[in-house]
């Protein structure tokens, strides 16, 4: 086998772990979405970061490295404008991105807190003390947009769960 083809078949394994790892993640969370549903019909239940771009910033390097299945996190959110609004209101925020935690919104809390202890079967996932190092931030539909229009920005969309 060539080097080359070495090369290639290394990269095949990569993928195919980082998209394993985006199937685990997405099949725990998808037990919330119908959850996020029932406070806005539009909501969506979404992420961003290395997990959904398969590659992440290395600030020492300045470079884009691939992902690394053995220590990542999930970057979530909540798109959605009468959520975000809800939030806004009960953080005084006038703009911008809102923690689940300043947002008032007890379910969204549960949610948040339910994920961090079930995400910690996903081998890889950081953790954060004795959870798992995840949060969820509530923007409205337009900061979302403005967000991933800029290059090299990528979302996914959770899909509901068929048990919801």
């Amino acid at each position: 086998m060539t080097p080359e083809a070495v090369e290639e078949r290394v990269k095949e394994a990569k993928i195919e772990v980082w998209k394993d790892k985006q199937v685990k993640v997405e099949q725990i969370m998808s037990k919330y979405v119908s959850q996020v549903k029932s406070l806005d019909p539009n909501g969506e239940l979404q992420y961003r970061g290395s997990l959904a771009k398969g590659k992440k910033f290395d600030k020492k390097t300045e470079k884009h490295v691939a992902f690394d299945p053995t220590d990542f996190d999930v970057d979530a959110f909540i798109s959605s404008d009468a959520i975000w609004k809800t939030a806004a209101e009960n953080s005084g925020k006038v703009s911008g991105a809102i923690l689940s935690r300043e947002s008032g919104i007890s379910k969204i809390r549960n949610i948040e807190k339910s994920l961090k202890k079930e995400l910690l079967v996903v081998p890889g996932m950081r953790k954060s003390g004795k959870l798992a190092d995840f949060e969820i931030i509530i923007r409205s539909v337009s900061d979302a947009k403005s967000l991933f229009s800029k290059p090299g920005e990528k979302q996914r969309t959770v899909q509901s769960n068929d048990d919801d």
